[in-house]
């Protein structure tokens, strides 16, 4: 991006220049640096307003209006939404009208303004509706699903969570090999629906058990979370070993993960190096590697250029430990371990983060148990 945006200087192409500051900030955002966010969709909204390219303008606010919405800055949230929805409402952008509907859905919910969100994401479904949109109806009813859920109304989050499923699936088996690779967005959606529908099963009344059950094998062939029977043949008291670069622990809340990860009751201990002593590191790793259950492995171009991090991974690889890659960007993980099954680290959503990282483990552990 910082290559195309001095070509774009160069040849002063306001229009692209603007783009791919956008560009830009969205990286910024995924990483958390919401200044440096901000300040290239300031640069970039300044050269949509010079210009007149309103639909790149409504773009950029709607991405200020997520910077806003992870920062917990509501006001500024909502109005930079409700701009965005403005002027793609003048200009006929009903897809991105869709979208910009559904994150303001979001904000309510945030908020606890659940009748408000639950009104907004039935406009953004009705948007993708119109379009025949089927992965835009395939995300908006799952919110529509979250909302109902959060209502506690059961029988119609399930409603809403089946037309979910049915489109995810819709597009998934138009192309069932390599799915996973092919279709990643889809996979990381389906596996929170599934955290989602587990959860309801201590909440849903006896009488929607059974049409909940019937939705949940189906997911599992598409996600990392384990069934019950499954979980029945994991043992308790997991050890869990940590990999990654100091340098990485911000950008990873890497103390956060391992206090939160410590509550699940499977897992009895996180191990995490902290020192810098690379003679201390190495027999950190010979006393610990060998006994932990499982490898979480914190990816960034930091650890690719790691001569620890490679060791630690090599070693648990060496030793048939199971690996699990946390990832912001998939060309961060190690060339060798890019078939595992890993998870992409959401900035937005800390604790859905968390989930995904339990449930993974969960299921690695199983599948080694079951060799």
């Amino acid at each position: 991006y910082r290559q195309a945006k001095q070509i774009f200087v160069d040849a002063e192409d306001k229009r692209n220049l603007g783009l791919i500051l956008n560009n830009i900030g969205e990286v910024y955002q995924i990483q958390g640096d919401y200044e440096e966010a901000i300040n290239n969709f300031q640069q970039s909204l300044q050269i949509f307003e010079k210009i007149g390219y309103v639909k790149g303008k409504s773009c950029v606010l709607d991405n200020f209006g997520k910077v806003y919405y992870a920062s917990d800055t509501y006001e500024d949230a909502f109005k930079n939404f409700q701009q965005a929805l403005q002027l793609r409402d003048e200009i006929g952008d009903i897809k991105g009208k869709g979208e910009t509907l559904n994150n303001i859905g979001k904000l309510e919910r945030k908020n606890k303004n659940l009748s408000k969100a639950l009104y907004y994401h039935k406009k953004s479904l009705e948007m993708a509706e119109e379009l025949n949109g089927i992965h835009d109806i395939a995300i908006f009813a799952k919110e529509i699903a979250t909302d109902y859920k959060d209502m506690n109304n059961y029988k119609k989050a399930l409603d809403f969570y089946e037309i979910s499923l049915s489109n995810y699936n819709k597009i998934l088996l138009k192309t069932p090999i390599e799915y996973q690779k092919t279709f990643e967005s889809e996979f990381e959606e389906l596996y929170d629906i599934t955290l989602e529908l587990e959860n309801l099963l201590e909440l849903i009344p006896q009488s929607l058990t059974a049409e909940l059950i019937k939705i949940i094998p189906i997911l599992q062939k598409f996600t990392p979370v384990p069934s019950i029977d499954e979980l029945n043949n994991i043992k308790q008291n997991l050890l869990v070993f940590v990999s990654y670069t100091a340098k990485d622990e911000e950008n990873f809340k890497i103390k956060k993960i391992v206090d939160e990860l410590k509550k699940y009751t499977r897992i009895d201990n996180i191990l995490f190096y902290e020192a810098e002593s690379y003679d201390n590191f190495i027999k950190y790793m010979s006393d610990n590697l060998g006994k932990c259950d499982i490898l979480l492995l914190f990816c960034s171009p930091n650890a690719l250029n790691s001569e620890n991090i490679e060791k630690e991974w090599t070693a648990a690889d060496a030793m048939s430990k199971p690996i699990v890659p946390i990832y912001y960007r998939l060309e961060h993980i190690p060339a060798l371990l890019r078939s595992r099954v890993g998870v992409e680290f959401d900035n937005f959503d800390l604790q859905k983060t968390i989930d995904r990282i339990y449930n993974a483990i969960l299921k690695r552990v199983e599948k080694r148990l079951m060799k």
